[in-house]
């Protein structure tokens, strides 16, 4: 803090120039009161203001408070997770000197010290990459750095787990007979867990079930389901029309997202297979249309998808065409 004038220093406090700050090549004024000027100084540095311009933690307060206005409580809540795991690395850096290499070395600390899934690692990029890109938008920096030279995360991940039929015949056999109707349905009609949960009666009708709510895991009251997409008529086999026969109108499932997601690893040990998530349910009637040779568009509409694009991106590895035969091209075309 300084004095914009040519006073001497003891001149100061009876001249009525102002106190400035120069911050991030701006110079902000202050006031002519020196005791209020460190006082708005102090105030400026503890928002996260500093000689370089703002810091990645505060530009990140203020833009989850953006995310939390607009968007669902569980999205919200994933980005504030995902911040929190960025804030002890890069939260009191600067964000104009956060560059690709910054940002690659943080994920690459976090990844080693709290073990997390690769999944939870592009949902904390994805929260770097929209602090940095709402700071573009304030035009606090240049442009957003450039994460595409294969910095950190690539794009081998491991396929989603799905179990084979036999395996989930095996496993659905051992599982609660209270769940077990629940379990099936969802082997058969690939709903996300929380639309699973939610499954009342009165969404089937004849061979389609209506889906139009989902069950929030963390307050398991019904709520918005995920995307529009989501919003889907889904067409049941006879099976899995069998599966709600005894629920009337009530809801398929006794129990909640976690009890159920209990009841489901106690019928995995009992079979001997390997625990995963609720989602195993999706991704195997994702690998059974696909084996069925259902078309790529027809899945994701199923799956409420928001592009066949993802289903592609998500299960293409599960595609089991026939033996590719160039010459079939010219017999097509009569040639």
């Amino acid at each position: 803090m300084r004095k914009k004038c040519r006073h001497t220093r003891a001149g100061w406090r009876r001249c009525g120039c102002q106190w400035v700050v120069t911050i991030g090549g701006v110079t902000h004024r202050l006031g002519s009161d020196e005791r209020e000027a460190a006082r708005a100084e102090k105030e400026m540095r503890r928002r996260g203001v500093v000689e370089d311009g703002e810091t990645f933690g505060a530009v990140a307060e203020r833009w989850l408070r953006g995310i939390e206005a607009r968007r669902r409580p569980k999205t919200a809540a994933n980005y504030r997770w995902a911040v929190e795991h960025l804030a002890p690395r890069i939260g009191h850096w600067p964000v104009r000197r956060i560059t690709a290499v910054t940002l690659a070395d943080a994920e690459a600390l976090i990844a080693a010290e709290a073990d997390l899934a690769r999944g939870s690692m592009r949902n904390i990029r994805a929260a770097a990459l929209g602090v940095l890109g709402y700071a573009a938008a304030d035009r606090i920096i240049d442009r957003v750095p450039d994460m595409r030279a294969g910095y950190g995360i690539t794009d081998d991940a491991e396929p989603a787990r799905h179990l084979e039929p036999d395996e989930m015949r095996e496993v659905l056999a051992k599982a609660d007979g209270q769940v077990a109707p629940c379990l099936r349905l969802g082997y058969l009609t690939g709903l996300r867990p929380g639309e699973l949960v939610a499954v009342r009666g009165s969404d089937i009708d004849g061979h389609v079930l209506h889906v139009r709510r989902q069950i929030v895991q963390a307050t398991g009251q019904p709520g918005p389901l995920k995307t529009p997409k989501s919003r889907r008529d889904v067409d049941l086999p006879d099976a899995a029309v069998a599966c709600v026969a005894g629920a009337g109108t009530g809801r398929l499932s006794p129990v909640l997202y976690h009890t159920l997601l209990a009841r489901w690893h106690d019928a995995l040990d009992a079979a001997g297979s390997e625990r995963c998530g609720l989602h195993a349910l999706r991704h195997s009637n994702a690998s059974l249309r696909l084996a069925a040779g259902q078309d790529i568009v027809y899945v994701a509409a199923q799956l409420g998808h928001a592009s066949p694009a993802i289903t592609l991106r998500i299960y293409g590895h599960l595609i089991r065409g026939p033996r590719q035969d160039p010459e079939a091209l010219a017999r097509l075309a009569g040639m």
